[in-house]
This record gives structure tokens, sequence and C-alpha cells, in this order.
């Protein structure tokens, strides 16, 4: 669960509801946007500007957990992204509105999309076919 007031990502217990982790760190700050992909939990942190990724362990995680940073300090408000078919982010920016492309890196591509009239959020891939 994003905690955007507490500035972490807390991780439950499913069967009793029970808080066993909490995913914080220095650049974790109001963190807005989940996205599961493969084994990988990437988290959009608002705050900071940036996108942060946590590997999932095969055991169940307990404790204070540490994220790594994708995309350091580099985006104004991000409220949104998904990861498209070719491995590359798409984050929507509030405050600059627009969607920013970047590699599975971290490394700027492009502007996606700019000059949109409205302030972009929450973004999903959806396939062509499915």
């Amino acid at each position: 669960m994003a905690d955007e007031a507490g500035d972490a990502v807390k991780i439950f217990e499913v069967k009793t509801g029970r808080l066993v982790a909490r995913i914080k760190g220095r650049r974790l700050t109001k963190p807005v946007h989940l996205i599961l992909h493969s084994d990988t939990l990437y988290i959009g942190a608002a705050g900071t500007g940036s996108i942060l990724a946590f590997d999932i362990p095969a055991k169940a995680p307990q404790g204070k957990l540490k994220a790594r940073t994708i995309i350091d300090r580099r985006l104004k408000a991000p409220s949104g992204f998904a990861i498209g078919p070719d491995g590359d982010f798409y984050v929507a920016e509030q405050l600059k509105q627009r969607v920013q492309r970047f590699s599975a890196k971290g490394q700027k591509k492009e502007t996606f999309i700019g000059g949109l009239p409205d302030m972009p959020e929450f973004l999903v891939h959806v396939p062509d076919t499915i």
C-alpha cells in the first residue's frame, strides 16, 4: 500500500491484515503509484520526483526495507507510470503536463506526449492483443 502521508510503502499479511514490513528511504517521499512487474515492485515517489524499485524476495519480507532508485529526482510530480511492451517507463508528470519516456535503466529517451491540457495521472498499458 502506498502511504503518501507516511512516506512509505507498507506490506501487509493477506490472511491477518497485519503490517509486516515497510519500504522507506531518502528517495521515497510521497509515494503515489505502485506497479508490480515480474518480481519487482516499482514505486512512483511524487515528493522526490523519483521512480524506485523493490525486488520481491522469494520469502515474505519483514521489517524495514529499502528500494533502489531507477529515475532519480528528474521528474516534476510523477503521478503515474506504466511499463510498455518495449520495457520502457512512461511517466506522467503532473506539473509539466506531459508523459516522459525512459529506458528500463532510467535514461531519458524523449517526451512521449507533451502539452497536455490537464494534469496526467495513473497510466495503464493496454496491449494490442489479449
